[in-house]
C-alpha cells in the first residue's frame, strides 16, 4: 500500500516540476534520478527489439522489491501504462 500512494503522487509532481511534461521517457528519467541520487536502487536499462526492459538492483530485501513493484506500477498507471513487474527477491525487472 505505501508504494502504491507514494508512487501515485510524488513522482507525478516532481516530474512535472522538472520538465512540464508527464511522458514514459521522462518517468524513466525520473527512476533513473532516484537510482542515482536517493540510492534506493541500481537502475539499469536495454533496449531491444523497441522494447526497453528496465531492472531495479537493490539490496531491501524482498519487502523492498513489493515496495518498488507497487511503486513502479503506479507510476506508469498515471500514464495509463500497464506494466509487468517481475519481482525478485534483490530486484525487479519491467519492460515498456
Amino acid at each position: 500500500e505505501a508504494g502504491k500512494t507514494a508512487g501515485g503522487s510524488v513522482p507525478e509532481s516532481f516530474i512535472l516540476a522538472k520538465t512540464g511534461e508527464l511522458s514514459v521517457l521522462n518517468a524513466l528519467d525520473y527512476l533513473k534520478l532516484m537510482g542515482g541520487h536517493a540510492n534506493l536502487f541500481d537502475y539499469s536499462e536495454i533496449t531491444h527489439a523497441g522494447k526497453t526492459s528496465v531492472t531495479l538492483t537493490h539490496d531491501l530485501g524482498p519487502k523492498g522489491s513489493l515496495f518498488l513493484t507497487n511503486y513502479v506500477e503506479a507510476i506508469f498507471s498515471s500514464l495509463e501504462k500497464k506494466t509487468k513487474v517481475r519481482q525478485l527477491s534483490d530486484a525487479i525487472a519491467f519492460e515498456i
